[in-house]
């Protein structure tokens, strides 16, 4: 014999028994969020592919352009920088504004691919393209002052190879 109350608890236990097995267990929502997973690392990992083909590139580029200058051109011009038995500035000044003004022309990818880079350099180079032609017309007779000149000349330069090399690390 089944009494009322033990009825109701043998049903109340398969009602519940019945709502567990209708909802699906953990496992079963494994796989969907596995997925999502492998879709969002992928996703991840084409961003930083795509990052790293770009900076490549821009590596290629900044060696093509500027490999050249930095390793050769720039300091066999640079050795030139003397002055006279007059104290004036040799005309081999010419030769660093023409290096430079050079590199500058073949680096105008740069003025649209990183337009801040290409404005600062260009700012630099003409600032050192204008110290020189004003030193140009100045009579320097004290060994100490050329030798200043002369290190400042190259730090103008320092920071131009500097600018340059910072560009090229962050890419």
């Amino acid at each position: 014999m089944v009494y009322n109350g033990e009825q109701k608890t043998i049903e109340q236990m398969l009602q519940i028994l019945s709502e567990e097995l209708k909802r699906p267990p953990l496992l079963d929502y494994l796989p969907v969020i596995l997925s999502v997973i492998a879709i969002i690392i992928s996703g991840i990992t084409i961003f930083y592919e795509i990052k790293l083909n770009n900076t490549n590139l821009q590596s290629i580029y900044f060696e093509q352009i500027f490999g050249e200058y930095l390793k050769t051109k720039i300091p066999k011009v640079m050795g030139k920088l003397d002055f006279d038995e007059n104290g004036k500035l040799r005309r081999e000044y010419r030769e660093i504004n023409k290096v430079f003004m050079a590199m500058m022309r073949e680096c105008g990818y740069f003025k649209y691919a990183k337009n801040d880079f290409f404005h600062s350099l260009c700012t630099k180079t003409q600032e050192l393209d204008e110290y020189l032609v004003e030193l140009a017309g100045k009579t320097f007779l004290s060994r100490k002052e050329q030798d200043l000149i002369k290190i400042e000349v190259h730090s103008k330069v320092q920071d131009i190879v500097q600018l340059i090399n910072r560009n090229y690390q962050h890419f």
